[in-house]
Parts: C-alpha cells; sequence; structure tokens
C-alpha cells in the first residue's frame, strides 16, 4: 500500500498508470475511481483570526459557517498567481488544500504575514493522506463511510470512524461527483482496500490527468504559474468573488474584469499525435513560437492538451507542436465537448 500512497504503479504499467489507462479513465467517467493524490499537501490555519486573516488574501470568499468550504487564488500585488487552495473552515481550525506545486508557494507567501496576524501555519502533510473518490458513483461509496454525505461543492464534515477521525469533503473540482478523505496516514491503507474491495478503481495520475485535460481544469506548476492571471487561467468563475472585501492584487482583477478583455486564454488543443515530452513550444504558420503545450492526455476523444494561447489564435487555428510544420494542434473551447 505505501507504493500506491507514493503514487508508483507495478511493473510493466505505462507511466502514471497500473497496468490499464484505458479502464482507469473509464472509472473516473462511468464509476467510481481511488485517487490517492501523491505530493498534495494538507496544512492547518489556526488562531482566532484565521478567517479574517485568509480573506486579507484570497480572491474567494471564506467567511463561512463551519462545514462550509472555498477555493481561490493567492496573488501578488500585480495580480498573478502565487498559488490556488482549497479551505475548509472547521470549529478548531481551518483546513488548507494544495497541489504539489503550489503547497510550498502558498506557504511561504502566507508565512510572510501570519506571524503579525498571530495564527499558526502546520503542515498535516506527513500525519495525513488525501484519498479521492471520484465518478458518478463517488457517492455510493462514500455512503460506506458512514457519515451523512456533505450536500453542496466544497461542505465537509469530521466524524469519528471507530478510532479513526476522518474529514470528508464534497469536491466536485474535476467536473464529476467526487468526495476527499483526509485520513490518518497509519488508516490510509485499510480504508483505501474497503473501498477498492466495495468497487472503487485505484487510479494513477495519467488517468486523472486525462479527466483534468478533457474537463479544462489547469493545475498550478504546470498550465499555471507566477506570472499567469487568474482569468487567464480561466479561474473566474470558480475562484473570484466581486463582491467580497479588499485582498491583495484585487485592483489588477477589477481593472481586467471591467476593460473586458485579457490576451491569453487557457486552451484546449486537439493534437495529431502525442507530443513526446513536456513542456514543448507551439509554432503558428510562419514559424512564430507563440505558445507551449503544458499538460496532454490520450482521452476518448484523442489526444488532447492544454495550453495558454494569445486571442489572435481563435479555435479552430491549427498550430504546430514542436516545430513548424510540426504535428499539428487544433486550438479548442474548454471543456472539450
Amino acid at each position: 500500500m505505501e507504493k500506491w500512497l507514493a503514487g508508483r504503479a507495478g511493473p510493466g504499467a505505462e507511466e502514471g498508470s497500473f497496468g490499464d489507462l484505458e479502464g482507469e479513465v473509464a472509472a473516473i467517467t462511468s464509476g467510481c475511481a481511488l485517487w490517492t493524490r501523491p505530493g498534495w499537501h494538507l496544512h492547518a490555519l489556526r488562531g482566532e483570526k484565521r478567517v479574517e486573516f485568509l480573506h486579507s488574501y484570497i480572491t474567494q470568499e471564506v467567511r463561512r459557517e463551519p462545514g462550509e468550504g472555498a477555493y481561490g487564488c493567492l496573488l501578488t500585488v500585480k495580480g498573478s498567481l502565487v498559488a490556488d487552495l482549497w479551505a475548509f473552515l472547521r470549529e478548531e481550525d481551518m483546513l488548507l488544500l494544495t497541489s504539489p506545486s503550489a503547497g510550498p508557494s502558498a506557504v511561504k507567501h502566507l508565512k510572510r504575514y501570519a506571524l503579525l496576524a498571530r495564527v499558526g501555519i502546520e503542515d498535516l502533510s506527513e500525519r495525513q493522506v488525501t484519498l479521492s473518490l471520484v465518478g458518478p458513483e463517488a457517492g455510493d461509496r462514500a455512503t460506506l463511510l458512514g457519515a451523512a454525505l456533505p450536500g453542496n461543492d466544497l461542505d465537509h464534515c469530521t466524524f469519528q470512524r471507530g478510532e479513526v477521525t476522518l474529514t470528508l469533503v464534497r469536491n466536485d473540482w474535476l467536473g464529476l461527483p467526487g468526495y476527499d478523505l483526509f485520513v490518518p496516514r497509519e488508516a490510509a491503507p485499510a480504508l483505501a482496500e474497503e473501498l477498492i474491495a466495495a468497487g472503487a478503481r485505484l487510479v494513477g495520475e495519467a488517468a486523472i490527468t486525462a479527466r483534468r485535460v478533457s474537463a479544462g481544469i489547469p493545475i498550478y506548476g504546470v498550465d499555471m504559474h507566477e506570472k499567469t492571471l487568474p482569468l487567464e487561467a480561466g479561474l473566474e468563475d470558480r475562484a473570484i468573488s466581486y463582491d467580497k472585501g479588499c485582498y491583495t492584487g484585487q485592483e489588477v482583477v477589477v481593472r481586467i474584469k471591467h476593460r473586458g478583455k485579457i490576451n491569453r486564454h487557457l486552451r484546449g488543443l486537439r493534437l495529431s499525435e502525442p507530443p513526446p515530452a513536456l513542456p514543448v513550444a507551439l509554432y503558428a504558420e510562419g514559424g512564430k513560437e507563440v505558445s507551449s503545450l503544458t499538460s496532454s492526455a490520450q482521452t476518448p476523444g484523442g489526444a488532447r492538451g492544454l495550453a495558454l494561447v494569445h486571442r489572435k489564435y481563435p479555435p479552430g487555428t491549427l498550430l504546430h507542436v514542436g516545430a513548424e510544420g510540426g504535428p499539428t494542434a487544433e486550438v479548442c473551447e474548454l471543456p472539450f465537448a
């Protein structure tokens, strides 16, 4: 079990899968997949002023009731991304879930201000494992845990199951029903085996990437970086509140909103063939390098990818991968149909 908790597949398996990528993708889209989120970070934000503190730095409204959650971004004063994160308010603390690249950036940024605000940030990643159930049947498997399922996206509950304390989160970020479980590391293998025995299928990073690309979901450190604006990455509807109070970078976000246009957009790409490695440059007709292909996957609809593309190359434009005259990449709206 420690093997799959670390995200390592078995001998002979395709990289990032457990030997049957097509079956793993099918479990996500039509059944129930179990993903261990290797490398993801979980932190606890503590202190009486924890909500007010995070509210000052995040793009989303986090002044919520215990049992509710939010997804938002931390920005620089120029409005570019520091990190994105999920925040879950509990009675005693606030849990922060971040992707492998976003975690260190988020913690470094928040710790710059935490001491003055009298809040503390504790890394729980060594003691807690995040297990995710994804797919149309995810709720059926989650009911086996014995807790009432959270009804709304990012609602959550913490409960006791025998001697183990679990936190269960409704998280539909991949565009499908999903539930995240924060589990003590020593209890995770047995719980995962129980879920697998009940019909959840263990999947690797390749299958998750295939779903993420199809749904047009960027990930920090891959498709969006410290020079990316959240509106360029298509995060406006999910991550930004225009009704909340001030936060770092808000002036830039509001100015872009009222100006009504941005130069780059996260786009899908229909690829004539899978790229050999990522990231790889994209070229327009005439040989001009115009972007980079940052994520790609073999999906049921063929080879597809994600890239930040300038608005002068609208959907329908044919770009080339790797070199002028290389394999083609058709620019598409997201999510893919």
